[in-house]
């Protein structure tokens, strides 16, 4: 079994390698100039030169795919090139009618349905298992004139903020290859992040756009869960209807950003997936001034803090909407310390990890799924283990006990209803406090070094929050890592061994990117949106203390 399972991976290496190699000797007549100036468009821009006929998007498409090619060699994020997408390009230059997206090449994650492709997410039991039928959300990319033509690289089974796994390898952060371009979205985070593409779609169970987004500097927005459909992607934890997979959007400006949710939420992913709200693209929202108050917080108060840089990005975006106009008042997220490891960790592995389990069977461990040999120990043993690791790391006490077995249909209904309860008692604080919105942490430290993140998984709490939650929230970058982050890093108690992991990564770290996270209620994504919106405008991205570089 081990010798056939590494002959699958060698050959589906070999694959991906000698279609690139085609690729690139097909594109190789094209001028660097030319690449460089269409792949440095604004993506309204390129928009607006393709719908006019100025760009051609035979042309356009090669630029991009000669770029990803080039940046790959470094940062290792394609898993496969899209054949037909010379074909839909020559299509496009021909179509009659023009979607709002016509012509524009993007990239997708591995997982997302596309008919003839594999979609392995690293595990080699599902190599070999191509998609019979295009998703509802590529049929609507492609509806609306877009053009996928390469699919990004996940960690292993995409349930881990690294990027790497036994088929494919190690996904590169485009500011460092040294460090980790977060996870699962990651191969998209390399690709938006190195210019090798201007958008791409990406998944969020736990963090998986916005954790990427950070790490690479760049935009990524997790919607409510079904405001874009699911429907036809590969069924990751799909029995699971209390905590679900988010298909969101990663870019290089909030723009990007918007410009996709307006052309996905359209008539045409409505009628495909009638479970999905017909809820179109509200731009009187999106393009509102009226003055909002948006609650601000640093730091999860005797549980989880972010190292210096993280908290000075939220006081350096606080201030900058205090001087677009708005009203920012300091609030404590309730009950998290109590409840968020808990309703998470025994939500995601509701069946003890025997999903996880069936996946990786006959498999190769990744590195990044090394986690997964604590999640399948008897819980009696994590008690036993939990006991004796206590008085030197009450937090990983804490954590391994926070995945636990349920007995009973029953106990699985009680667990519910309090999820559903915190739920409804966090909405009602935020309510109270009159707030439109919050920005926050994204997570605890800018890019950590590859392999590091594996073993800080507590990292993504700020992210995870709001996925249990069902909150819209996205990724806007802020400022970078700066001398005095880094001495004020030296003074970041780290009471625990992630956090001392942590710690050590972010040594080195300096001209990092450094995000906020800007939240909203449910079914606000416009709002939150308009906030990053406004975010972006008022930074004019990472422009403040650079004077320390």
């Amino acid at each position: 079994m081990g010798n056939h399972n590494s002959r699958k991976r060698q050959q589906k290496r070999d694959e991906l390698e000698r279609d690139l190699n085609i690729l690139e000797n097909r594109l190789e007549n094209l001028s660097r100039e030319r690449i460089e100036e269409i792949t440095g468009l604004k993506l309204r821009v390129l928009l607006e030169k393709l719908n006019s006929g100025e760009l051609k998007s035979a042309e356009v498409l090669q630029a991009f795919q000669c770029k990803a090619v080039e940046k790959n060699r470094d940062l290792n994020f394609i898993t496969a090139v899209i054949k037909e997408a010379q074909d839909d390009a020559v299509a496009c230059d021909t179509a009659s009618e023009k979607g709002p997206l016509h012509g524009l090449p993007v990239t997708i994650k591995d997982c997302v349905g596309l008919k003839g492709y594999d979609s392995t997410c690293g595990l080699v039991n599902w190599i070999g298992k191509p998609w019979e039928e295009n998703s509802v959300l590529t049929k609507v990319l492609k509806k609306q004139g877009a053009i996928p033509f390469i699919k990004t690289n996940v960690p292993q089974t995409m349930l881990a903020y690294d990027c790497s796994n036994p088929i494919f390898g190690a996904t590169k952060n485009p500011h460092d290859p040294s460090r980790s371009p977060g996870g699962s979205s990651g191969g998209e985070g390399a690709a938006v992040g190195s210019g090798a593409s201007l958008v791409g779609i990406g998944t969020d169970i736990g963090g998986s756009v916005r954790v990427p987004a950070a790490c690479c500097g760049v935009y990524g927005l997790k919607p409510t869960w079904f405001r874009i459909s699911s429907a036809g992607n590969t069924p990751f934890y799909s029995g699971n209807k209390l905590l679900c997979t988010c298909y969101g959007v990663l870019g290089q400006d909030v723009d990007s950003l918007a410009i996709m949710m307006k052309a996905l939420l359209c008539p045409y992913m409505f009628k495909l997936d009638p479970y999905v709200p017909p809820i179109p693209f509200q731009s009187e929202i999106y393009e509102s001034t009226k003055p909002l108050k948006i609650g601000f917080y640093t730091e999860f108060e005797d549980f989880i803090t972010p190292v210096p840089a993280c908290q000075r990005a939220v006081l350096v975006a606080k201030a900058v909407l205090e001087q677009k106009g708005h009203k920012l008042i300091p609030w404590t997220p309730p009950n998290v310390k109590d409840n968020l490891f808990t309703y998470y960790g025994r939500n995601i592995l509701a069946d003890y990890g025997e999903s996880l389990a069936v996946m990786l069977k006959g498999d190769v461990i990744d590195q990044c799924m090394q986690v997964f040999h604590s999640v399948r120990l008897p819980y009696f043993l994590k008690r036993i283990i939990s006991f004796f690791i206590k008085p030197f790391d009450c937090f990983a006490s804490r954590m391994l006990l926070a995945v636990k077995p349920f007995r009973s249909i029953y106990e699985w209904f009680n667990f519910n209803t309090k999820v559903e309860k915190w739920k409804m008692d966090f909405k009602d604080n935020w309510q109270n406090y009159e707030m439109d919105a919050v920005i926050c942490p994204v997570m605890t430290a800018p890019a950590l070094p590859l392999g590091y993140p594996g073993r800080a998984h507590a990292s993504m709490a700020f992210c995870t929050l709001y996925n249990v939650l069902n909150f819209p929230a996205g990724v806007v970058p802020v400022t970078k890592v700066t001398a005095t982050d880094m001495e004020e890093l030296k003074n970041y108690k780290a009471p625990n061994t992630w956090q001392k992991l942590v710690k050590k990564g972010c040594e080195g770290g300096k001209g990092l990117p450094v995000a906020v996270q800007c939240v909203t209620l449910p079914f606000q994504e416009e709002l939150c949106l308009r906030v990053m919106k406004e975010l972006q405008e008022g930074l004019q991205y990472a422009h403040d203390e650079m004077e320390e570089y």
